[in-house]
């Protein structure tokens, strides 16, 4: 992970109109925050991991609250690095600043009720057992959807108050988490509202991929919405490659950086619908 964030981290140095020397606003400092946060947490979980051989739904019971922890670390990274590429004034614009303050509180309360859970060997998502853990989870909905909007936002900030600079960096930004979050949405709501998804994550959760818990034996909506949320860290990641890279110069020079990384977009696009059809049509992406 080290060696790809640092590649992206002097992208952003390299251009001059970025200093990032200069004083941090609050909005990157909120998204620093819970970067910072959710690596501390982490080794935390680990020796959890360690310590507490309990399996819930076919997993190690601290293997759900390691994969939110890392990909909340990677999402709030990511946006602690490309909110550079919005001009200093309006980093800290009200529009902006309280989605986040609001993305930060849903970290917080996310993260901490499925910790809570593990610990207590219980179900976080699609637990409707008790009045309070079905009340818990619908405003897991509403913290999930702050967690992506504040992407989203990000993204718009970046396309319309962000550095004119036509680097593939700045287009893989764009395109990365304007699409990546609203396909996210998508995925996620049909995650939350299929009846019969719901009924065989009650039911199947055994027969799992170890860590991810994509189903093995029956269709599943979580490898698209991974490569929909994921999209968001490796559009950039790309643009940055475009930019940086002999290989993805030539590309650049033969297509043009934006439609380089459009093109990468609708691989990715691509990639995401063909695993959604896949979980309607009730094919696991790896079979037991």
């Amino acid at each position: 992970m080290l060696k790809l964030t640092l590649p992206l981290l002097q992208d952003i140095r390299s251009n001059q109109a970025l200093d990032l020397n200069t004083k941090i606003d609050k909005t990157t400092s909120l998204f620093v925050f819970c970067t910072v946060f959710t690596l501390v947490i982490i080794p935390i979980l680990l020796s959890a991991n360690l310590l507490d051989l309990r399996m819930l739904d076919g997993m190690p019971i601290w293997h759900k609250p390691l994969r939110f922890a890392f990909s909340l670390m990677l999402h709030f990274l990511t946006l602690s690095l490309l909110m550079k590429l919005v001009i200093p004034k309006m980093r800290e614009a009200k529009r902006i600043k309280w989605v986040a303050y609001a993305a930060v509180m849903s970290l917080w309360f996310e993260l901490s009720y499925i910790i809570i859970q593990a610990a207590k060997g219980r179900r976080s998502h699609f637990n409707f057992e008790t009045p309070i853990e079905n009340a818990l989870y619908g405003l897991m909905g509403i913290g999930a959807f702050f967690l992506v909007l504040i992407s989203f936002l990000v993204g718009i900030m970046i396309w319309r108050y962000g550095y004119k600079d036509h680097s593939g960096l700045r287009y893989g930004a764009i395109i990365g988490l304007i699409v990546g979050s609203v396909l996210t949405l998508i995925f996620a709501g049909f995650m939350s509202t299929d009846p019969t998804y719901i009924k065989q994550k009650l039911t199947l959760e055994a027969s799992v991929i170890p860590y991810l818990g994509w189903f093995k034996v029956t269709g599943d909506y979580k490898p698209a919405h991974f490569v929909a949320t994921h999209m968001m860290q490796l559009l950039p990641l790309i643009g940055m490659w475009l930019d940086k890279a002999k290989l993805g110069n030539k590309l650049s020079n033969l297509m043009g950086k934006k439609n380089a990384t459009v093109l990468f977009a609708f691989i990715f696009i691509a990639l995401a619908f063909a695993l959604f059809a896949q979980a309607l049509y009730g094919i696991p992406f790896i079979k037991s």
